[in-house]
């Protein structure tokens, strides 16, 4: 669990106030995460944890590894979002020389 896609992604503003779903990770402690954060921890009361019950621990990174060395990621996204990274050739090496010093 990431808490700062927590606190920018996993979230809906409904007047003025903070709801969200959050599946836990594997190795991850999601209520430490709520009490380190004032921002959830002032929304701690509309966070609802949900236990994840079949371990997954592919994550954002392991994708794009997994692409750069050409390695199929079928099954691990949605078809929809491996015809966009092929499309636009993300995380390829030469995506990765354009973005040099993006970030």
């Amino acid at each position: 669990m990431n808490i700062m896609s927590v606190e920018r992604q996993g979230y809906h503003q409904n007047r003025g106030s903070l709801w969200a779903y959050v599946i836990t990770r594997s190795g991850n402690d999601a209520q430490k995460f709520i009490y380190e954060s004032n921002v959830l921890w002032k929304h701690q009361n509309n966070i609802h944890l949900v236990n994840e019950w079949i371990t997954n621990d592919i994550s954002s990174m392991k994708i794009q590894q997994a692409v750069r060395r050409g390695q199929r990621i079928r099954y691990l996204e949605p078809d929809l979002v491996q015809e966009y990274i092929e499309k636009h050739s993300l995380y390829s090496s030469e995506s990765e020389e354009r973005n040099v010093g993006v970030i």
